[in-house]
């Protein structure tokens, strides 16, 4: 099947299996995330263990007079957790996934509250505590980004939005809120991102995903031709947007200063506004924030002036690479 390459990582979080041209359709639609085990599909998992053994546990007098039952479906949907993260290589985002998921076991053990801030700090700190390295992986920033953003745009927001507005505000705001970091790392944003994550996301975690994972046990391998159907539609939909010509922007990577300059101003734009009324409105003059973010895209930086020729020699041990620029040219 055409997609059993996409199938077959979600359930053991192998992406080699998939094909170069449907990973660039992923990159150029911003929605590569969705094809590894990431943070989403380990909660839906746990979830999942959890609602299930909280009604057997409770079916069981007995085992309810040891132990509550609440407690009881956290261990198990810990453990189904951890297995699944180590499952899919334990990358930055399942760790994050599951530390998260470890600090809400433990409050809902101890009985006490915590706050979602609190809850990200400690698997931010958990993370480099185990692996100070991993602050140097892309995966890292991307992932812990993507969930301070969403807390930021959703946590402790006055008045209820339609869910169709949140969900769309949610997309708008990660697109806006990661574009620095994707700028950096790798001189693209996917502007198709919102609209595509809007459509994937719901359909590849609660469909794709779990149909994906019950196929893989015995006498449930029925509902994998089902899960690859729905795939297929949103493929067939990915494809289209990343056929449009102003699908991904491209550009230099832009020099740090702008970059925290704009960082500053996606902050400001993203801050709390009025419901119903207008993006700029509530917060008052958020669309100041415009100005703090341009530079980011208009400035450039030093090239070769006219006459002028610049030669830089990559040297990478076993090889070299020589970059050879003058002011309209490199080779």
């Amino acid at each position: 099947h055409t997609y059993s390459g996409v199938l077959k990582t979600f359930a053991t979080g192998d992406q080699r299996v998939i094909p170069r041209v449907q990973w660039q359709v992923f990159t150029r639609t911003g929605t590569n995330h969705l094809m590894a085990i990431s943070g989403l599909h380990i909660t839906l998992v746990s979830s999942l263990v959890f609602g299930i053994f909280f009604w057997l546990w409770r079916c069981s007098a007995l085992l309810i007079f040891y132990l509550p039952a609440r407690r009881a479906a956290v261990i198990a949907g810990l453990i189904a957790a951890f297995s699944y993260a180590v499952l899919a290589g334990f990358a930055i985002p399942a760790q994050r996934a599951f530390y998260m998921l470890a600090v809400v076991a433990i409050a809902i053990w101890k009985g006490s509250l915590t706050s979602s801030s609190s809850i990200l700090a400690w698997a931010l700190l958990l993370v480099v505590l185990i692996d100070p390295w991993a602050a140097l992986s892309p995966g890292f920033w991307l992932s812990f980004g993507a969930i301070a953003i969403i807390m930021f745009v959703t946590m402790g927001r006055i008045g209820q939005l339609h869910w169709l507005n949140g969900w769309l505000r949610v997309q708008w705001a990660i697109t806006l809120g990661l574009a620095p970091l994707l700028l950096v790392l790798f001189q693209q944003v996917s502007l198709v991102s919102p609209i595509a994550n809007a459509i994937a996301i719901p359909l590849v975690s609660l469909v794709v995903v779990p149909l994906t994972l019950l196929a893989t046990i015995p006498l449930f391998d029925f509902m994998l031709p089902l899960a690859h159907s729905v795939l297929s539609v949103v493929m067939t939909f990915l494809y289209w947007l990343s056929d449009l010509p102003l699908a991904v922007w491209h550009q230099h990577a832009p020099p740090a200063w702008t970059v925290l300059l704009a960082v500053i101003g996606i902050f400001w734009i993203l801050l709390p506004g009025s419901l119903g009324i207008g993006f700029f409105a509530g917060f008052p003059a958020r669309w100041l924030s415009i100005f703090a973010i341009l530079p980011m895209f208009l400035v450039t930086p030093p090239k070769p002036l006219a006459g002028e020729l610049w030669v830089t020699i990559l040297d990478v041990g076993q090889g070299l690479a020589v970059v050879v620029r003058t002011k309209n040219h490199s080779l």
